[in-house]
């Protein structure tokens, strides 16, 4: 693709990438722009892959701006929703600690926003955090058990289901977030597009639990959205 745009002389490559590019420092907090790309040959390929990409791009000589995203929420999605729902809906919340790190948010919605945003402004050269808002991980669970009229009760895990457990996505995603953090501060971004405005990534919460509801009811579906998705793939 790199290639294919110099030669046809492309004004602008956007990169649609992944704080993943991060490598192990994809988890934790105030990972901002200048925290290094994975480079482990041991890492997952995903985040290989990821870094990767964002390397080519520098040495291709195009114009070009990356964003980094971490995992978006909204009607659908694959990631968040069909992780916290389930757990909420079971009724012990996973946590192995009981610490209370920064998460930065990212509403589906805001991401396209911010696409149409660079788009406008034009290439800039250079890498960016893409999340719309950031809170504590109790706050951001909270705001789903919100919307689903259900309270959090948190169930104590023990660290070690992080080997034991690590084939289980979803719960991996719930325990090192709710552990670790997962906080990609954006304010390079605003910086540069200070007339970009996100709407507010509560709704966004509102709209990935109405969207479960209308495929899953109350059921806490392992896999979620996704899993369903699949399943109807697959016949």
């Amino acid at each position: 693709m790199l290639d294919w745009a110099r030669g046809a002389g492309v004004r602008h490559f956007i990169q649609i990438s992944s704080i993943g590019a991060y490598g192990s420092q994809c988890v934790g907090e105030d990972r901002r722009e200048d925290t290094g790309l994975c480079w482990f040959p041991l890492m997952p390929a995903y985040l290989r892959s990821k870094a990767q990409a964002e390397r080519h791009i520098l040495a291709a000589g195009v114009p070009y701006t990356i964003l980094r995203l971490p995992a978006v929420f909204g009607a659908g999605d694959t990631v968040v929703t069909p992780a916290v729902v389930p757990a909420l809906l079971r009724g012990a919340f996973p946590r192995i600690s009981t610490r209370d790190p920064r998460v930065s948010t990212l509403w589906v919605r805001n991401a396209a926003e911010a696409v149409a945003a660079v788009l406008e402004h034009g290439p800039t050269h250079d890498a960016f955090n893409l999340t719309d808002g950031e809170t504590r991980w109790s706050d951001f669970v909270a705001t789903f058990a919100a919307a689903l009229q259900r309270e959090v009760v948190w169930g104590k895990q023990r660290a070690l289901t992080l080997l034991t457990r690590s084939e289980d996505n979803e719960n991996m995603y719930l325990v090192t977030t709710g552990h670790f953090g997962a906080h990609f501060p954006a304010d390079k971004l605003l910086a540069a597009l200070p007339g970009l405005v996100f709407a507010d990534w509560r709704d966004g919460v509102r709209e990935a639990v109405a969207a479960y509801r209308v495929v899953h009811g109350d059921a806490p579906v392992r896999g979620g959205l996704a899993g369903q998705r699949g399943s109807a793939s697959s016949t």
